[in-house]
């Protein structure tokens, strides 16, 4: 609220827009060497607008927007870097968000922008092996100093995500927390349940040894698998028709 209160009076208060933008770029003056794509997915207008409008006053960034999964799978056909979305979303939920995020680009990073910060809500995420986690009623210099650590390579998350994931408390340490896989990531599970090596699933899905490898890093992340047959053993029960082998 107050963030967008803040956003909407310099705008409002300053009539030349060239102005605005350059006490935007003062304030939070971050700038990067090359073009940096971000989408931000939420279904609160005035949240859209005002990361919107801050990012895109940092150099070199590009930042659009979509209110639902429709508008994210429309403009996601184009390259992006960086995906900012809310957990609570009118027509899905932000696990499923990320599922089709890493289904179009697997390489992206992503960061958690929610009020949630429920340690049921929040153990969900551990396996998703995302970027960053930041609250909602966090500052926009917060926001900002995130976003460039994430675009660095560094992960960001917030006081009470570190606080659960240090103390490993129950709803960590269950093993029956809901893995969530995306199409894609079942299918190259079960080609590796089969024996086939990385290079020969991409040959077979179409896919660069690169992207079938980072799905493969992500299985043992989301698995928390120690090696490739502990992966195995651990998917068995997320692979209910194993695909065919390939003749």
């Amino acid at each position: 609220m107050i963030f967008g209160v803040a956003l909407k009076f310099l705008k409002e208060n300053f009539e030349r827009e060239s102005f605005y933008q350059l006490i935007l770029r003062k304030i939070f003056s971050v700038e990067f060497s090359e073009q940096y794509r971000i989408i931000v997915i939420d279904d609160h207008p005035v949240v859209l607008n005002g990361v919107q409008l801050l990012l895109n006053n940092i150099k070199n960034v590009i930042c659009t927007t979509a209110s639902n999964i429709k508008e994210f799978k429309e403009i996601s056909s184009q390259q992006f870097d960086l995906l900012i979305l809310d957990l609570e979303l009118s027509d899905t939920n932000g696990f499923q968000v990320i599922n089709i995020a890493r289904e179009i680009n697997p390489q992206c990073r992503i960061l958690i922008y929610s009020m949630h910060e429920e340690p049921w809500v929040l153990s969900r995420l551990i396996p998703y092996n995302i970027d960053g986690v930041l609250s909602k009623n966090s500052s926009p210099s917060q926001l900002i100093a995130t976003v460039n650590s994430i675009i660095k390579g560094e992960k960001v998350f917030s006081e009470a995500y570190n606080r659960l994931y240090k103390r490993k408390n129950p709803y960590i340490a269950n093993k029956d927390i809901a893995i969530e896989l995306s199409q894609r990531e079942k299918e190259v599970l079960a080609y590796i349940s089969q024996g086939y090596t990385t290079r020969e699933i991409a040959d077979m899905i179409f896919l660069s040894v690169n992207t079938v490898s980072t799905y493969r890093k992500r299985l043992m992340q989301k698995l928390q698998a120690r090696n490739v047959a502990d992966l195995v053993l651990r998917g068995k029960k997320l692979i209910f028709n194993p695909l065919p082998p390939i003749k």
